[in-house]
């Protein structure tokens, strides 16, 4: 539950991020978190940890995603030109 709730809630603001600093860095920030943090359940002792450690992959999926789609359709820029099918 908690990966589900932050990466709903925090894909607008980490979109406007990565508009900001630039989306292949801050995807390439989140692959390398989402890689600590699954690297990290190894040493999961206790179920908080769990769930500390599905917040943690929830920040950095979300990181991802909106740099990874827009790194993947650069063509549609402008709302308009994609929806039209240009």
């Amino acid at each position: 539950m908690s990966y589900t709730l932050i990466f709903g809630g925090l894909m607008v603001p980490l979109g406007a991020l990565a508009d900001r600093f630039g989306r292949r860095r801050t995807m390439l920030l989140g692959l390398g978190l989402l890689a600590a943090a699954s690297l990290s359940t190894l040493l999961v002792t206790a179920v908080w940890q769990v769930i500390a450690i599905r917040a943690i992959t929830g920040i950095a999926a979300t990181m991802t995603a909106p740099g990874s789609m827009a790194l993947a359709f650069p063509a549609c820029s402008r709302l308009t030109s994609c929806a039209s099918g240009r």
